[in-house]
């Protein structure tokens, strides 16, 4: 007790000093507690709340704020920060319970969800970490991020997610008012201080709920303002020079057509100054400004918002004091003036500066307006308006300032109008509520810009009608003005509707307003807050409002027109087209000035005259005469540029006497088919283009389609009453007149009656009640109250009421509970009681209600029954619904009463929805480029299944496995492809057994894939093989628990092949839910297979490899035969285009950057190729791409040896290349460093894995102001040549006679310089070439300490010498050429490596490569050398040049690492006996072409060895793929041979060769390349000789000479009508026959395809006409009306 009394009297002295003190002063105070072991420390006592737990470690301070939420700072210069800043504006937390654990290295501060490790006396945040309450780490610091970041998506919420008080300002205490004459601190920034930077993190631990982690958001950074009321209804602005009155009679023409109003904007133009600027009333529009706004808010009961583009004074930042008080005096001034709202527009040219860097001048500006507001107007709700922090003209370019979200309206700025920017609009604001908390994003509605025709304004007005604020803007050109009734009766009848809608649906918004400034939870709730388990519910196209209600917006609206045809068209008693008469003036008036027939209305005359007699401009016209319509049901149209009204019948069902720039406006009327009308169409001409048109519309064409997904539950379109069972995705039509909305059931909707004039004739005493009956889902929703106004909410003046449904299993019912009014604000005792209508939609199949209670009295007498009624609209307060009948209950009840509504349906049908599991699947998951082959045997030791490898829709799986990757799920049209950019293998599968070469997956164009996969306690390793093509896509991973999803979201350029490795673990067994979803792009995503396996039996795999840099050449055609891939990027200067080997497994992944790209033109070396995509050819072209970040790339790896050669470069700072593999265990390691002109190189890396691994390489700007560029990137397998060459690394010893007998050569080098080379001064031979070449061509430096101490007496030019250790080295690598002669030679070369990795390659006169050897210097820490020799052992009896590199690979600890060469020896071994030659060469050869005339994918290779020693085994590779191995009879030195059938080999390139193998060695073939051309069927052609028109005929298919099918499909009318089975005999002629009968009168078209696997052909289609029979057949017999078809097949 006295412990607690103590430490409350401390607080409240330090408070006193506070005060006193002026500024505030950080203040720490520690919690006292009972002394315990230094291991384990409680930091408050059990007995004690938790509040704020505090610990320091070292120079870190971690603060405990929640269960869900932890601070880690490092010490600032005025140690640890308490004041609120700019960014955090709560210090005021709960805390949790928590200890403090030390240990050996670090200090743990544990809390039941998370335990924070700080190193024991840090001095940084460097080494932080945070784990889970399983002890696995979630969250790391790295580095200090900025102050503005994205927040993790709702269904991906992580587990750890941190942002940075960065940068940590500390506001004075009086904010944005000019700072005392008397303070001196601070002064340049008003007071404010920023003295105190340190990294102070704050990490969320919000257990992946994704509502947690706002709510905790929002609580530390601030929350967002509840708009007043009337910002939620219908706003009119305008950029354009109002005048007073002007404004007035904008607001009653609103209301007059049935429009209530709200607000009122006027643009920049209140203000005298033309630039936008200033703050001077422009009295001639509005003389008397109070008085004007005193009449808008008395009179017309609208408020009105203000444009201001600020202008800096004098270009200082905002918190000079020159510029902070012109701000303040002019801003306020105007606010006394009654001004109710500040558009803060930022403006592009000029706007005020942000005092520091790192926050946006965004969201500075929000905050100056805000405050001023604020403290002008206390008690009044600040609202403002600003530009959206991060959305530039309707562009999301980057992350608002953590600080922005707390300024209630943002806008998106100066849009288009077009469809694609409605889009974006409608992306803008859904994404802005899941990843930045804005909720009230604003569009310029219909666009600051662009003409709009009827429907697309529509489009406009449905959605915003459903947004957060509906506020029609654009600029002054009268053809792009909003109102409503410039867009025809068709179109403001929608928009009125839907303004009306909004109006009823007023309690909603309002509720969610205050939810979201409760919880941070935006007012359009992307669908993956609460259904985080679906990629699909991420969709930014669509939203709920509240739980229960989801909008889906069409942004697509104008259908495409057909000219209304001459043949439609009469006059003057029958005669052809219509009359037309043109006057020179606008107005139709006399006289006319020229009279013709026009045989249809279709003119576009651009600014030329109509006609003679006719002026240019400033004319008008008229067609008349009748229209006959065609044979479809239509709307007319007509397309104009500038104005038109069309009467049809006398009625005037066009209207648009105005300018108009081409805009296409459609009659609301249908015109039956056959029918014949009286038609008028007027038209003027003011100036510019002039364009008339009469168009129709078929009433089919009229719709507008999208795909909605529908998660969980049972959804009811609002306007059909169709039921749907989510979830699923469903694609749906809508005309102009709706758009897509659903009510899930279980839910309830609070309405009022709609507003005549403006929000304040809402009458909220009167509320209907719709409610959707559930027999498992529950609905909740709150009507919220308060004075509309004022801030006083915030002190807890405001009503709530509950609201509630449920089903009674027990008995039946359907429960509705309104809850007693909790709490009061001013004004609310304006009534006591509230008229109630619970309005229940009858659910399909449920009968009629037959029992309802109120309050358990009976009430069934009292429910009224209202019919389905079809034109109803959504949400009515009254009337019929359009979804179903509805049963309406009406009473009358006490406010603190609560009531309880029962209903009884006849026959409540239980809805069969989707449950969720208890069980929580861990999961890790990982993306990685996958390319060449993958062996689905190896990769899936479990299970696995493929996609595709027969027909559409075709599943391989495993067939011994276990059945846990279950089925897949296809929503949408699957497509079988074959030119998947990675290769599949197999072996044991059903029903295609096995395959080497299977490039097949199945794709579609929309949609998704679902499948699960069994996991359990045991970890399994899944692997998703996905791809896509010019498309994105998002890869999903959820348990059955429903608390989120891992999305990973899928890209590529071009063509692209992407494998997501997930490691999944789970306590008990269940079932992993994974969906790959299209989320983009124009074409298809694909899923072509996936494997399941033992983690500990799908380890990584480390990569061998050898890599140097060296000097590019001057010219590289990318299309050499030996490349089995390219790469080339910045084509034409685009630094997005990527082009690449065509028709190849991708063996290279495109290029990975951290930055944006940008151009580069002229790269030292030209690239040519010859059979590339998408540009086939191109010659010497120097284009190249750069970025200030990083480049990476990955490439497979195989049992066989490739070269990956990349093209980079370095400008101006350092370039560090990274090569790894996927164990990360070992780096190769170089650093390049440039000024200008830049450093051009080609980094060479040769490589190979055991099994199917990956190579990565990294290469960024590490140092410096330039940047790291990539040209290309080639990918060709290494020849191996293992004939008689073998190579190993030895020891060196102490000392070497270099002129021991047994040297017929040697040679030493580095002595008595760096350049010396020291030879036997009369070898027998030259094999040793003098000259030793540093990789890149630059001097050798001398080394004088090699270990070895060499001696000699025999030499030149240095006769004799003695104890010498002397030798040459580079810090590039080094290269010796070997001139080998024939016969059995030993080479020693004593190598050595300083401070480094390295390897030493040899290679063969052809490049082919003999070994790469690997070793490194092991005593790095010392910086000792490792010394190697090495030993080449020759036996051949051919003379041939070899080159040994000594290549680097790492420097250690950033030390510049060295290899070297000392000397050279070669001796003479004893030769083999004859009988242990290896084999004579094999030759290889093929039949392709020569067989069938065809080269298609079946052919025989044929290997020879035709004299010589005899091989007992042959191995056929194909493509570097073992394909074949035979055994052979040894007959030497007769000839040999074997042949290879191959088979089905799609088309494409396939290189082959053989090795002829004995117990004395190998023997390699050359290789030969065979091109694969054809493999579809032939050209079918059909034929059907039916000249006399009779009912019944043969359609016979003839396939002359070529590729035959293996089906065959007859098509009639487009309709599938008959489908054989055929044998394939290529290249014989294929025939089949259908017999088609007794087919009524009329034209048939018939067409067929000829399908084999590879694909199918399609034959020219044939008309054949059936005339009406003389005679007809009766039959009452079961058959009767039915034909058959007889089909016979053969071959010709």
């Amino acid at each position: 007790m006295k412990q607690a009394y103590l430490r409350g009297f401390v607080s409240v002295l330090l408070a006193l000093l506070l005060i006193l003190g002026g500024s505030p002063i950080p203040v720490r105070v520690l919690a006292e507690s009972p002394a315990k072991s230094p291991a384990e420390s409680p930091v408050k006592s059990s007995e004690e709340p938790p509040g704020v737990q505090t610990e320091e470690i070292g120079k870190v301070r971690v603060q405990v704020l929640s269960d869900t939420l932890a601070r880690v700072e490092a010490e600032g210069p005025k140690g640890y920060e308490d004041r609120l800043t700019y960014h955090i504006t709560n210090r005021d937390w709960p805390g949790a319970r928590a200890k403090r654990v030390t240990e050996e290295k670090i200090t743990k501060i544990v809390t039941s969800n998370y335990t924070v490790n700080v190193p024991n006396n840090a001095t940084s945040l460097n080494g932080v970490y945070v784990t889970n309450a399983k002890g696995k780490r979630i969250w790391e610091y790295q580095s200090l991020p900025s102050g503005n970041p994205f927040l993790p998506a709702p269904g991906s919420t992580p587990e750890a997610w941190a942002i940075a008080d960065n940068p940590r300002v500390v506001p004075a205490e009086w904010g944005y008012n000019p700072m005392p004459q008397d303070n001196t601190e601070f002064t340049d920034y008003n007071g404010w201080d920023t003295t105190n930077q340190a990294p102070d993190m704050y990490v969320f631990l919000p257990r992946r709920d994704a509502k947690q982690l706002r709510k905790d958001f929002i609580e530390l950074t601030g929350r967002t303002e509840l708009v007043p009321l009337k910002a939620l209804g219908l706003w009119h602005s305008r950029y354009y020079q109002y005048h007073e009155q002007e404004v007035y009679d904008t607001i009653d023409k609103y209301r007059d057509e049935g429009f209530p109003l709200d607000y009122f904007v006027v643009d920049t133009d209140w203000r005298m100054s033309n630039s936008g600027t200033g703050y001077d009333i422009n009295e001639e529009c509005f003389p008397d400004m109070p008085q004007f706004l005193r009449n808008a808010h008395e009179k017309h009961d609208v408020n009105i918002m203000f444009n201001d583009h600020p202008e800096p004074v004098n270009n200082q930042h905002a918190l000079t004091q020159e510029d902070l008080q012109f701000r303040n005096e002019n801003l306020r001034r105007i606010l006394d003036m009654g001004l109710d709202t500040w558009w803060f527009d930022r403006n592009w040219s000029t706007s005020i500066r942000s005092p520091f860097s790192g926050i946006s001048k965004e969201s500075f500006g929000m905050y100056l307006y805000h405050y001023i507001t604020r403290d002008q107007i206390p008690g009044r709700r600040p609202m403002i308006m600003g530009n959206v922090d991060g959305i530039d003209n309707g562009v999301f370019n980057r992350a608002p300032d953590l600080a922005s979200h707390r300024y209630s309206i943002q806008w998106t700025g100066d849009t288009h109008g077009q469809s694609q920017d409605l889009r974006q609009e409608i992306v803008d604001a859904v994404r802005s509520g899941a990843e930045t908390l804005l909720p009230y994003v604003s569009a310029d509605v219909g666009g600051h810009m662009d003409v709009l025709s009827p429907a697309l304004y529509t489009r406009w007005s449905q959605y915003a009608a459903l947004s957060p604020v509906f506020r029609y803007h654009c600029t002054a050109n009268p053809a792009f003005d909003r109102s409503p009734w410039l867009y025809g009766a068709e179109a403001e009848n929608v928009v009125r509707d839907y303004v009306r809608m909004r109006y009823r649906l007023l309690p909603v918004f309002y509720s969610l307003s205050r939810q979201n400034y409760e919880t941070g939870l935006p007012i359009t709730k992307r669908l993956d807050y609460n259904y985080p388990g679906y990629a699909q519910a991420q969709d930014n196209t669509q939203y709920l409002l509240g739980d229960g209600i989801l909008v889906a917006p069409i942004w697509e609206a104008d259908t495409e027109t057909e000219t209304v045809p001459a043949s439609w068209l009469t006059h003057d008693q029958g005669a052809p087209g219509l009359q037309a008469t043109f006057y020179n003036n606008v107005n139709l008036e006399d006289p006319a000035v020229l009279t013709r027939e026009d045989a249809n209305v279709n003119f576009d005359w651009e600014t030329k005259s109509p006609g003679t007699g006719v002026s240019d401009d400033n004319f008008s016209a008229v067609w008349e005469g009748k229209i006959t319509i065609g044979e479809e049901d239509v709307h007319l149209a007509t397309t104009v540029d500038d104005g038109v009204r069309l009467y049809v019948d006398g009625k005037k069902v066009v209207d648009s006497w105005q300018p108009n720039n081409s805009v296409t406006f459609k009659t609301e009327e249908i015109y039956r088919a056959g029918s014949t009308h009286d038609i008028r169409l007027e038209y003027y001409e003011k100036s510019g283009n002039a364009v008339i048109r009469l168009e129709y519309v078929t009433k089919d064409q009229d719709d507008n389609m999208r795909s909605v997904f529908l998660p969980d539950g049972r959804w009811i379109d609002v306007w059909t009453g169709e039921e749907f069972t989510g979830p699923k995705t469903i694609n749906v039509q809508h005309t102009m007149h709706t758009s897509p909305i659903f009510v899930r059931s279980g839910s309830i909707v609070p309405l009022v009656k709609d507003a005549e004039n403006h929000i304040g004739e809402n009458d909220w005493s009167k509320v209907a009640l719709d409610v959707y009956p559930s027999t498992r889902l529950d609905g909740k929703s709150e009507l919220y109250e308060d004075d509309r106004t004022t801030v006083s909410y915030k002190e807890g003046e405001y009503r709530t009421t509950a609201l509630k449904t449920t089903f009674d299993k027990k008995t039946g019912e359907t429960v509705v509970n309104i809850g007693a009014a909790k709490g009061a604000y001013e004004g609310s005792d304006a009534y006591d009681s509230r008229d109630w209508k619970v309005r229940v939609h009858s659910p399909k199949q449920w009968g009629r209600v037959e029992s309802a209670t109120l309050d358990g009295k009976d009430a069934f007498g009292r429910v009224q029954t209202i019919a389905q009624t079809g034109d109803a609209k959504p949400f009515a307060f009254e009337g019929g619904a359009a979804d179903s009948r509805i049963y309406e209950l009406s009473f009358k009840k006490a406010l603190d009463q609560p009531s309880e509504i029962r209903i009884k349906f006849a026959s409540p049908r239980d809805e069969d929805l989707p449950g969720h599991s208890d069980v929580a699947v861990d999961a890790e998951v990982s993306e990685r480029f996958v390319g060449g082959t993958v062996n689905l045997s190896k990769e899936g030791k479990e299970d696995w299944i493929h996609l595709g490898a027969e027909e559409e829709a075709s599943v391989t799986k495993k067939a011994d496995g276990s059945g846990a990757i279950g089925d897949v799920a296809i929503n949408g049209e699957p497509k079988r492809y074959t030119n998947a950019p990675v290769e599949f293998q197999w072996e044991g599968g059903t029903p295609v057994e096995s395959t080497d070469h299977m490039r097949s997956g199945l794709s579609i164009g929309e949609g998704s894939f679902d499948f699960d996969v069994a996991v359990g306690p045991e970890e399994k390793q899944i692997k998703v093989y996905l791809s896509g093509e010019n498309a994105s896509g998002s890869l999903a991973i959820s348990d059955g628990t429903g608390m989120g999803a891992q999305v990973v979201p899928v890209s590529g350029a071009g063509q692209y092949a992407k494998a997501v490795v997930i490691r999944a673990q789970a306590e008990a067994e269940t079932r992993l839910r994974i969906s790959w979803v299209k989320t983009g792009g124009t074409g298809p995503v694909s899923l072509m297979a996936v494997t399941l396996a033992d983690p500990d039996l799908a380890e990584d795999v480390a990569v061998e490899r050898s890599a140097s840099l060296e000097p590019v050449p001057a010219d590289v055609h990318l299309s050499d035969e030996k490349n089995l891939d390219w790469i080339h990027v910045g084509l034409n200067s685009d630094p997005a285009a990527i082009n690449r080997k065509k028709d190849v497994p991708q063996m290279i992944s495109p290029p990975q950057t951290t930055q944006s790209c940008f151009e580069v033109h002229d790269y030292n070396t030209s690239f040519s190729w010859s059979d590339g995509t998408p540009t086939l050819t191109q010659e010497k072209n120097h284009n190249a791409i750069a970025t200030n970040g990083s480049f990476q790339i990955s490439a497979p790896s195989a049992p066989e040896w490739r070269e990956l050669k990349i093209y980079l470069g370095c400008w101006k700072g350092t370039n560090t290349i990274e090569i790894s593999d996927e164990t990360g265990e070992e780096v190769t390691s170089f650093t390049c460093t440039a000024g200008n002109p830049a450093q051009i190189r080609c980094l060479s890396v040769k490589y190979r894995s055991n099994e199917d691994s990956a190579l990565y390489v990294k290469w960024a700007k590490t140092d410096g102001t330039g940047n790291v560029s990539f040209a290309a990137c080639t990918v060709s397998e290494l020849e191996e040549n293992g004939d008689n060459i073998t190579a190993q690394l030895e020891e060196v010893p102490d000392t070497l006679n270099l002129s021991d007998d047994r040297f017929t050569e040697w040679m030493h080098f580095g002595h008595p310089d760096a350049t010396s080379v020291n030879r036997k001064a009369d070898p027998q031979t030259n094999r040793i070439v003098p000259n030793t070449k540093d990789l890149l061509g630059k001097d050798l430096v001398q080394g004088i300490d090699y270990k070895t101490s060499f001696s000699w007496d025999d030499g030149t030019p240095l006769a004799a010498a003695d104890s010498v250790r002397n030798f040459s080295y580079s810090y590039d690598g080094l290269e010796k050429k070997l001139n080998m002669q024939p016969g059995s030679w030993r080479v020693s070369l004593y190598t050595s490596l300083w401070w480094a990795k390295g390897s030493i390659e040899i290679l063969d006169e052809n490049g082919a490569l003999v070994d790469i050897l690997g070793y490194e210097s092991r005593k790095a820490a010392s910086g000792a050398s490792e010394y190697r020799k090495v030993v080449l052992d020759y036996k051949s009896d051919k003379a041939q040049e070899l080159t040994v590199r000594v290549v680097p690979a790492l420097a250690f600890d950033g030390h510049r690492g060295n290899m070297s060469l000392a000397a050279a020896t070669v001796e003479e071994l004893d030769p083999e006996p004859a009988e242990k030659k290896a084999p004579g060469k094999p030759v290889l050869s093929h039949n392709n072409g020569w067989d069938t005339g065809i080269q298609d994918g079946d052919y025989t290779v044929t290997m020879d060895m035709w004299y010589g020693v005899n091989g007992t085994s042959c191995k056929l590779y194909e493509n570097g793929r073992l394909i074949d191995a035979q055994k052979l009879k040894v007959h030497t030195p007769a000839a040999q041979t074997a042949k290879t059938d191959i088979r089905g080999r799609s088309e494409g390139t396939y290189t082959y060769y053989c090795e002829l193998t004995n117990a004395a060695g190998t023997t390699k073939s050359d290789p030969i390349t065979i091109k694969v051309t054809q493999t579809k069927p032939g050209k079918p052609s059909l034929s059907c000789y039916n000249d006399q028109g009779r009912s019944s005929c043969r359609v016979t298919m003839d396939m002359w000479w070529g590729i035959n099918g293996t089906t065959y499909k007859l098509y009639e009318n487009d309709e599938l009508i008959d489908t054989q089975k055929l044998t394939a005999k290529t290249p014989n002629a294929q025939t089949a026959f259908t017999d088609v009968r007794d087919k009524p009168a009329g034209t048939y078209t018939y067409y067929c395809e000829l399908i084999n696997d590879f694909g199918s052909t399609k034959s020219k289609a044939i008309t054949v006409k059936v005339k009406e029979q003389i005679s007809a057949r009766t039959d009452s017999s079961p058959h009767a009306g039915k034909w058959e078809i007889h089909l016979s097949v053969g071959f010709r």
